[in-house]
């Protein structure tokens, strides 16, 4: 028998004979069943490929360095196939490749504290009243398991929907006893528990010794998630992509929305760094010079090939985006702003009949000026470049350049309202002030970070419904919601 007292796990240091062992970044899921002791009886729970219960039951060790590490209970209700027919309760999984699919069981994911418990691991004794066969006995592994705080036990699953007349596991769930007087939860959070794994001891040992394990994982974002364009980019430039696994459950609330703002953040970064950049790009450009002076213009910008190349992959999202045309006098100066719109069939207008596009041109509807239509910008030395036909555009622009107008192109990335959706996920953490407590009786205080004023218990009432709300958005259950 050997005993492991868990810790928190760190990366191995030393060299020679006194070297650590290596860390590992191997997952296991192991088959096992759950030993309940009660009123002095021994009874098992799950194990169905060991005594062919109809509840699986496997023993994980996560221990990816690209996600949450830890060591948990794997249960597996089953759910009949008739749910389904009948529209009943049924769950929506995942493939290995990430796709929705009807699963055939109820998951409960037990996880237990990382640097909270003690592991013992010894050879299945023959005196264990057991419903395992003797021949298999030396085969499996005893393993116990000391949880220093039962309220660390993370519990995901617990409390979805769930509906199966046909096993008595569907009772088990509401509350109802599995063993004795002991109801599920009993059993789940009980603070010494005892698996027999169908792993032997010697190998077992080697791979719940905490010092094979990796670093626990966490996310590089901190504990800031306003919106704050500067700080987001820093992060993006810092932490590249690729590093993480998709994540469909977080370890805590922080991590859950560290990833849901930096999803919004880095989805957008990017995006405004690329109209920055453009904003800086001077093109040269001609109106077609329209029949009615006060109406829309057509813009002609030839974009060359460093402008395709250099703007390809952020032009898709661009386009999306409001956008303006400023006008520059040959100094570089800023003399006129007006609104646009990107034409995406300008051979069909016919203000562009007299002039032919290549495909490497872009064609923009512009708004008229507001001093003598389309032609003058109200500034009396300056004269906006305007052509009757592509011809002579093209000539004026063989004699010179300074013929054609000075442009560039401004869109607006509106990352105000990616600013709004981060700061809303802010709103769901523990802490933070719920959007109509007047409705529950409290007071808010005039200072911001102050705490609401009012009765212990509605104060209780509140935070209990912020946690509802809270799980109800994490998708992984009710595990301590009363």
């Amino acid at each position: 028998m050997s005993e492991l007292s868990n810790r928190t796990p760190a990366q191995p240091k030393g060299t020679g004979t006194d070297e650590a062992p290596a860390v590992t970044n191997r997952s296991l899921n192991k088959s096992c069943m759950v030993v309940v002791k009660h009123s002095g009886n021994t009874d098992s729970f799950g194990g169905h490929t060991i005594n062919g219960s109809d509840v699986h039951t496997a023993l994980i060790l996560s221990r990816n360095p690209r996600r949450e590490v830890f060591l948990g209970l794997s249960v597996e209700f089953p759910i009949p196939y008739v749910n389904q027919l009948d529209f009943s309760c049924y769950t929506a999984g995942r493939s290995s490749n990430d796709t929705i699919v009807v699963a055939g069981e109820h998951r409960l994911l037990v996880k237990f504290p990382c640097d909270g418990f003690t592991a013992t691991v010894s050879s299945v004794p023959s005196g264990l009243d057991i419903d395992l066969p003797a021949e298999l006995r030396e085969k499996y592994s005893l393993l116990k398991i000391e949880i220093g705080n039962v309220d660390d036990i993370r519990i995901e699953g617990l409390g979805m929907p769930y509906s199966n007349s046909r096993h008595r596991c569907a009772d088990w769930l509401r509350g109802m006893p599995v063993a004795g007087n002991l109801t599920l939860l009993d059993i789940l959070k009980s603070p010494e528990q005892s698996f027999i794994v169908n792993f032997k001891p010697e190998p077992m040992q080697k791979e719940l010794n905490p010092d094979v394990w990796p670093a626990p994982f966490e996310y590089p974002w901190g504990d800031t998630h306003f919106w704050d364009v500067d700080r987001f980019r820093q992060q993006a430039e810092e932490n590249p992509g690729g590093r993480y696994l998709t994540a469909w459950t977080f370890a805590t609330d922080n991590d859950h929305a560290a990833v849901l703002t930096q999803s919004l953040a880095q989805d957008i970064v990017w995006v405004d760094d690329a109209a920055k950049r453009l904003s800086d790009v001077r093109l040269r450009a001609y109106i077609a010079e329209p029949p009615n002076p006060r109406a829309w213009a057509c813009l002609v910008v030839p974009c060359d090939e460093w402008f395709g190349r250099t703007f390809e992959y952020a032009w898709l999202r661009l386009i999306a985006c409001k956008l303006s045309v400023v006008l520059f006098d040959e100094e570089g100066n800023e003399r006129s702003t007006r609104r646009a719109e990107i034409c995406e069939h300008p051979e069909f207008l016919s203000d562009m009949r007299d002039h032919p596009v290549a495909g490497h041109e872009l064609v923009l509807r512009v708004c008229p000026w507001a001093s003598g239509g389309v032609y003058e910008t109200g500034l009396p030395e300056f004269k906006i470049k305007t052509f009757s036909e592509r011809r002579r555009a093209l000539q004026a622009l063989d004699q010179s350049g300074d013929n054609w107008n000075l442009v560039s192109l401004q869109f607006d990335v509106e990352t105000k309202d990616y600013g709004r959706k981060c700061d809303a996920v802010n709103e769901m953490l523990p802490g933070s002030r719920p959007s109509n407590p007047t409705v529950f009786g409290l007071t808010v205080p005039d200072a911001i970070y102050a705490p609401l004023i009012g009765r212990p218990e509605d104060l209780q009432h509140v935070a209990e419904r912020q946690r509802l709300a809270r799980a109800v958005i994490s998708g992984t259950g009710f595990d301590g919601i009363s």
